[in-house]
């Protein structure tokens, strides 16, 4: 199977994923991605910590950037 990293950026810093994580597809990368991103939101809220703009970078082992996810669109809109 392939293996996808999700990178996180917050403002200037970037924090890159050097284990990855196997999945059947990039769709599937692109889904726990956004369940990862929407469990750390809820996480913040809950814990009243604030909400920055941070994204998570979809990435497959050729390093190639198949989905930007930011944290705020997800505020804005319901799973997909």
């Amino acid at each position: 199977m392939p293996r996808y990293y999700f990178h996180v950026r917050v403002a200037d810093e970037f924090q890159e994923d050097l284990d990855g994580i196997e999945f059947d597809s990039p769709e599937t990368a692109r889904y726990q991605a956004e369940l990862g991103a929407r469990d750390s939101l809820a996480e913040k809220l809950r814990f009243g910590q604030p909400i920055v703009a941070e994204q998570i970078e979809v990435v497959d082992e050729q390093g190639e950037l198949l989905y930007t996810l930011r944290m705020e669109d997800l505020l804005k809109s319901p799973p997909q």
